[in-house]
């Protein structure tokens, strides 16, 4: 059984997302940039071990935007080609221990990952000093158009989960819900790549992911459970992310549906 470890939204404007999320009582992390065109400020929910977030992530610097190649996914480029439909919830990432034996696992599985990806990047830290951070991914083929999935391993997790920066004002406290756009298509994959049984939910199906559930939900579902409709991308997409806090927060922010709901 795997752990969701973030979710990808991509947006435009990097700082009007993150007032956004801010107006609606979150703390953001201020501004880290990639070394391949992209930067990201991120909402961090739980803690180092079983920590889980919200990434924002723009097209800052286009220019240093890596082609795709067969062997080789772009991250950046996936975003940019996403972010042409407008802003929304582009990739989700399950967590890694080992990177290379999950890449084996996969394989073993037939969904036939991609090289494993490590790289560093530079993180603001909230008395304004740097520091560097370094991850290790396992790229895999996106689930649809609109709907990216890789695996991620933080070699420094205690540089991001910083204490000042899971005291949010409206009391979340831990990423519990991803609710995708699909219907019964993503089913098979999704329970191949996160090694979970599907179990019936009302308008579809889910998983649970140590702690975290992944739900598919067909779009008729989706509206009545958040009273709006579902995002006009061609499914299977990402549409909403439900927390669990002290005070209940109900909102649409670029294009992605965010819940706080009170346990």
């Amino acid at each position: 059984m795997r752990r969701l470890d973030h979710v990808v939204h991509a947006v435009s404007d990097l700082d009007e997302a993150a007032d956004a999320y801010a107006e609606a009582g979150f703390v953001v992390t201020g501004r880290a940039d990639h070394p391949f065109g992209t930067s990201n400020r991120l909402v961090l929910l739980g803690g180092p071990g079983p920590g889980c977030y919200v990434e924002l992530v723009a097209v800052t610097r286009p220019a240093r935007i890596p082609p795709a190649t067969p062997d080789r996914p772009s991250f950046a480029d996936a975003v940019r080609s996403f972010l042409a439909d407008g802003p929304g919830a582009a990739m989700f990432v399950l967590a890694s221990d080992d990177p290379d034996a999950d890449r084996a696992e996969l394989e073993r599985r037939g969904l036939h990952p991609l090289p494993v990806f490590s790289f560093s990047r530079p993180a603001p830290l909230p008395d304004g000093t740097t520091v560097t951070v370094s991850f290790d991914l396992v790229p895999l083929h996106p689930l649809g158009p609109h709907l990216g999935v890789f695996l991620c391993r933080h070699r420094t997790p205690e540089l991001l989960w910083r204490p000042e920066y899971l005291r949010h004002p409206n009391g979340a406290t831990a990423l519990g819900e991803l609710v995708i756009i699909g219907g019964p298509g993503p089913t098979e994959p999704l329970a191949s790549l996160t090694g979970c049984r599907p179990t019936s939910v009302p308008g579809g199906t889910a998983f649970d992911l140590a702690g975290a559930s992944l739900t598919v939900l067909d779009a008729d579902a989706y509206r009545l459970r958040f009273d709006t409709p579902a995002p006009r991308r061609r499914p299977p997409v990402a549409a909403a992310v439900v927390m669990t806090g002290t005070r209940e927060v109900s909102t649409t922010i670029a294009g992605l549906r965010i819940e706080v709901a009170v346990p």
